[in-house]
């Protein structure tokens, strides 16, 4: 039989890899907005028009925020990719990727943040386009603010979020890392569709 402090002991060393993990992981842990009703936006979409959240009522909405600025973001393009292709196949699922930021990274030709406009935003997604051979649609939140991250109380970029058919965000999470935890993810969109 174990004493109390054997027991104590072995539990922290069961959970030490996890609290080791928090520690050197500056991720978010949760999300604030889990299980609210997703707030309203009007973006333009990149290839023309504008995107609004109400297009997709109905549906199910895998929604990321990220940027070309952002390392992360770019290393989970593949898996974005693979979303918005599972979702396009899909009659109640869409995907959306929201650009947040004027900032480009190596594909924004050294546009300044302060004057980017949509159109350099478009040349920076052609080419990385061109560049990654994805593609998946793209709306942009031009404003240094960032006021469509900060309505969904975006902490992390990348946040791939589920919008259910009501509105409701269902899920959160932040970088994938493998193909499978984005077809978990999608998987868990269709359920909400």
């Amino acid at each position: 039989m174990l004493t109390r402090r054997a027991a104590m002991l072995a539990t922290l060393a069961a959970l030490a890899p996890s609290l080791a993990r928090a520690e050197e992981d500056p991720r978010p842990m949760t999300y604030a907005m889990l299980n609210r009703r997703a707030p309203a936006f009007e973006l333009p979409r990149l290839g023309g028009g504008v995107e609004t959240l109400a297009r997709y009522r109905g549906k199910a909405l895998l929604l990321t925020f990220g940027g070309l600025w952002c390392p992360d973001c770019i290393v989970d393009g593949r898996n974005l990719a693979h979303l918005a292709a599972r979702a396009a196949g899909d009659a109640n699922v869409e995907f959306l990727y929201l650009q947040n930021a004027p900032a480009f990274g190596r594909w924004g030709g050294g546009v300044r943040r302060s004057t980017a406009t949509l159109a350099d935003a478009e040349r920076a997604w052609r080419a990385y386009f061109a560049e990654t051979g994805y593609s998946f649609p793209v709306a942009v939140d031009m404003s240094l603010e960032l006021p469509t991250a900060r309505a969904y109380a975006v902490e992390w970029f990348p946040s791939n979020l589920i919008i259910d058919r009501r509105g409701r965000i269902t899920a959160w999470r932040t970088d994938f890392h493998s193909e499978q935890a984005a077809e978990a993810f999608y998987e868990e969109a269709r359920r909400a569709a």
